[in-house]
């Protein structure tokens, strides 16, 4: 009987090669949540700079009112809901102290 003796036994080619592809996946997944993310703090953000008043108020309204739109007043509500998409309420918090805590992120966005 003979045992080999000093070396490792190797892992089998094609686990190294799973998990290899596996490992990639997940970086590059992890690269896009990250430029994502990137993104909705740089650049989407300043999109709401020109009045952010306005934007606070329809945001307010969105929340206030569980009421289907007008046509014309659907751009506002979709305005409105990408905000809440970007900087989402915290569970239980009441509106006014998170139309305060939208407001201060948009003031940090516009520098």
């Amino acid at each position: 009987m003979s045992e080999r003796v000093g070396r490792p036994a190797r892992p089998a080619p094609r686990l190294v090669a799973i998990a290899t592809i596996f490992a990639v996946a997940a970086l590059m997944l992890l690269l896009v949540f990250r430029a994502a993310e990137w993104r909705a703090e740089t650049e989407v953000m300043t999109r709401y700079c020109d009045d952010p008043a306005r934007h606070l108020q329809e945001v307010g309204k969105l929340l206030a009112e569980n009421t289907r739109f007008a046509t014309d007043e659907r751009r506002s509500a979709i305005v409105a809901a990408r905000l809440l998409f970007l900087v989402p309420r915290r569970p239980d918090e009441p509106v006014a102290a998170y139309l305060s805590r939208l407001d201060v992120r948009i003031d940090e966005a516009c520098g």
